[in-house]
């Protein structure tokens, strides 16, 4: 790979990873996280992320070269061995911690609804209306 190629997959992969770091991030202030936490949830994703390509880079430089590479002749189940298991274990269980992380972070699965609206300003939300 190229420096350009890798500069241009890079600029291809960060944009809409950064736009979904602050959706999280927009959502988990709205659930009412501290700027620590979001830090926080925010880099153990990215950690998690980091592992996955890390796993995938040493997996290839053990085996000298891609797992599925069609020219080569290694698109088979035969070229899969113990490693493979797990590498993919391990990408299995980053992906689940990210995962977990995020909901962590946004608070999802708590029970509690997301605010419709603000109550007005100056009025007990939790008196009747009239």
């Amino acid at each position: 790979m190229t420096a350009r190629e890798a500069m241009q997959l890079s600029a291809a992969a960060l944009i809409p990873l950064g736009l979904v770091g602050l959706m999280l991030a927009a959502l988990a202030r709205q659930r009412g996280r501290s700027r620590r936490q979001i830090a926080l949830g925010l880099g153990g994703i990215a950690a998690c992320l980091l592992g996955v390509i890390g796993t995938g880079v040493a997996l290839s430089a053990l085996r000298g070269g891609p797992l599925f590479e069609f020219a080569a002749g290694a698109f088979s189940f035969d070229s899969f061995r113990a490693p493979d298991l797990v590498g993919l274990a391990v990408c299995a269980a980053c992906l689940l911690i990210a995962l977990r992380l995020s909901k962590w972070l946004t608070g999802g699965g708590d029970g509690a609804p997301l605010p419709d609206s603000l109550p007005p300003e100056g009025r007990d939300p939790g008196a009747p209306e009239g």
